[in-house]
């Protein structure tokens, strides 16, 4: 074999598992929430075989609603094969230390679920949910650390990946959630 039949087919391969897939995220929007103003009818999990429901844990709490866009189509590479899609989210300047800011799952509007086109002309938008307290496990394997945005807020970053059988299928860029952002959030809060 030739070698750009082999690079022909490499990237062939690659393509079809979703690795090529562009990887650049980037924040759209983000507001407060309370849990039980999104029910399962108006945003979905990209991937249902992800456990647990940030929306539906009781009792109600606030949340932060993050939108962010996605150059690659993650419900394309939801829906190939059996990819799961995972959101990681992590405080910037403590590295991806398993702070658990958010669940894993990646949402999408409801209406949007099975199209191929978003219906409101939006393609590419996603959502997940922070939240905005959580307490310290520090006994948990790894200790988790507590915090509390709306008193002492940082700037956020988070990722998507795509894990396949074995593999991790995609990998996004990392987006940030500006600490003024969740600061201007909470003002405007207390402003309404």
């Amino acid at each position: 074999m030739n070698y750009a039949l082999l690079t022909l087919l490499a990237f062939s391969a690659c393509c079809s598992i979703g690795a090529c897939a562009s990887s650049t995220i980037s924040l759209s929007s983000l507001r407060l929430v309370q849990s039980s103003d999104f029910p399962g009818r108006l945003v979905t999990k990209l991937s249902p075989a992800i456990t647990g429901n940030a929306l539906a844990v009781l009792p109600n709490r606030e949340l932060i609603r993050v939108e962010f866009t996605a150059s690659a189509d993650l419900r394309k590479i939801a829906k190939h094969g059996d990819k799961i899609v995972f959101l990681h989210s992590y405080f910037c300047d403590r590295g991806d230390n398993y702070v658990g800011l958010s669940g894993p799952a990646v949402y999408v509007e409801a209406a949007d679920t099975n199209a191929e086109r978003s219906v409101n002309g939006s393609d590419g938008r996603y959502v997940f949910f922070l939240d905005i307290t959580r307490k310290a496990h520090p006994t948990s394997i790894p200790p988790e650390q507590g915090f509390d945005l709306s008193v002492k807020s940082e700037d956020i970053c988070f990722y998507v990946t795509a894990h396949g059988a074995l593999i991790t299928t995609y990998r996004s860029s990392v987006a940030r959630i500006p600490k003024a952002a969740i600061d201007q959030e909470f003002g405007a809060k207390a402003s309404r």
